[in-house]
């Protein structure tokens, strides 16, 4: 079984794909869509294309520490989801698997350009 499965997440039924993180936003705004992972510096951007505030969105998580980005969830997203969502965070959080992405992705890459004396 698949981890989405096992956490209740099938896709294109509670799991939806997009082309862009952007393509989430519009079905976001309309309910559709429950969670939005965004900077602070380009959600004002996408928000804006729509016409709509900061105010719009709340913030929830802070993930500023991975690519300075922020988990949004929908004002009315049940907590039961907003629970689930955070359990299965705190679990990869706490998972040897989560440190090594970390390690890897964030980690500066050394310089293709050799330093001059």
């Amino acid at each position: 079984m698949s981890p989405n499965k096992s956490l209740g997440f099938a896709v294109d039924v509670n799991l939806l794909r997009f082309n862009s993180k952007s393509d989430a936003v519009l079905p976001f705004l309309h309910g559709k869509v429950d969670l939005l992972i965004a900077s602070e510096l380009i959600l004002p951007v996408w928000l804006g294309q729509h016409q709509q505030q900061l105010s719009a969105v709340e913030a929830v998580i802070d993930l500023s520490a991975v690519g300075h980005n922020y988990l949004a969830l929908h004002p009315q997203l049940p907590l039961e989801q907003v629970q689930r969502l955070q359990q299965a965070l705190d679990q990869l959080k706490a998972s040897s698997e989560y440190q090594q992405l970390m390690q890897h992705f964030l980690q500066p890459k050394p310089s293709l350009i050799p330093a001059h004396p």
